[in-house]
């Protein structure tokens, strides 16, 4: 008896403990999202946090469906447009942050890391495209942890055929249409911190704790070669596979960019 009051007690303080730290990720978010960088590092944290709740789960004694972390992302709006191209979060409680210009980083030639903007008027504005596609396709990867962890299951008895985050979507809406070649931009190295390589070597040939994908896939990747206004584009990590722990060997997690048209057919479960 005495025992059950001890576990009850223990519950209950860690329940309010997670209730606090809820409440300081909801201020810290809406606070943090002032900037692309920081919005990042607020999506990165309220991450761990969700798994830093499901470590907690056998504790509790509770299912991880009794998770109060969430995945409370801002969504990455990146507006391509005759004369510029902007960004745009939005967050919590509606707030905005946008930016003149949009910006990717790359390893120049003499291997150090520098800006680049992207505007439909550049001569190289193809090149750019495809850089830009694939470092957001790297950074969508980075920040579901190379799909080392299961962070979009949810514990569902029943297994879910296909959820699906959308990390940026891509609004073109320029005149003219642009030809893209993803296959060459794969090749560039990849600067983000603690990654050495390609982007093709850090998108397909890392090691993933739930990597049981089969050749086809990402689908859409290897398909755009042409970017128009009559379509836009969602940069989306992917889970594949049943929510059941004994089964979650069947898992497959990748990323892809999905036409927006299409999203009802690729994902059962849209997050966000």
């Amino acid at each position: 008896m005495k025992k059950g009051l001890v576990t009850q007690k223990v519950a209950t303080l860690t329940l309010f403990l997670l209730s606090v730290i809820l409440i300081l990720f909801i201020i810290g978010v809406t606070s943090l999202s002032a900037t692309a960088q920081s919005a990042k590092s607020a999506c990165q944290l309220n991450i761990q946090l969700k798994l830093f709740g499901e470590r907690l789960s056998p504790i509790l004694g509770t299912g991880t469906w009794l998770n109060p972390f969430e995945i409370y992302c801002p969504r990455k709006i990146l507006l391509v447009e005759d004369s510029e191209a902007r960004e745009v979060y939005a967050s919590f409680f509606g707030k905005e942050s946008r930016t003149s210009d949009y910006s990717f980083p790359i390893i120049n030639e003499q291997g150090n890391m520098a800006f680049r903007t992207l505007n439909p008027s550049q001569t190289d504005f193809s090149e750019r495209m495809s850089n830009a596609l694939v470092h957001e396709l790297a950074e969508c990867w980075d920040l579901f942890l190379e799909g080392s962890k299961d962070i979009l299951d949810s514990g569902n008895l029943f297994g879910r055929a296909s959820t699906c985050f959308i990390c940026a979507e891509l609004f073109f809406s320029a005149s003219n249409p642009v030809s893209i070649d993803l296959s060459a931009s794969l090749q560039q190295r990849v600067p983000l911190l603690g990654v050495r390589g390609t982007y093709e070597e850090f998108l397909f040939n890392t090691q993933s704790t739930y990597g049981n994908c089969d050749s086809n896939l990402p689908k859409y990747m290897n398909m755009i070669t042409q970017l128009d206004a009559s379509e836009n584009y969602a940069i989306t990590f992917i889970r594949r596979g049943s929510g059941m722990s004994w089964v979650r060997g069947n898992t497959c997690q990748y990323v892809d960019i999905i036409p927006v048209t299409h999203l009802g057919s690729s994902c059962n479960i849209l997050v966000n």
